[in-house]
């Protein structure tokens, strides 16, 4: 059996996808932020709940995953 290559959103797709947190809920950033990492840098819902202050470099632009 062949591992089968992930299906990958068009621009559209991902746009809409990004629109979709209320904007009722205080969390609505969180979720963004959280669902724009894992679009854009391909990570997994583990590897992005995961995260802390402390894997991310502002100054350099980095995030450790």
């Amino acid at each position: 059996m062949k591992n089968k290559l992930p299906v990958v959103l068009e621009p559209g797709e991902a746009q809409i996808l990004l629109k979709q947190p209320s904007k009722r809920y205080p969390t609505r950033l969180r979720n963004k932020a959280m669902m724009a990492l894992m679009l854009h840098c391909g990570l997994r819902i583990s590897e992005v709940v995961n995260l802390r202050p402390g894997n991310i470099n502002l100054t350099k632009g980095k995030l450790r995953v």
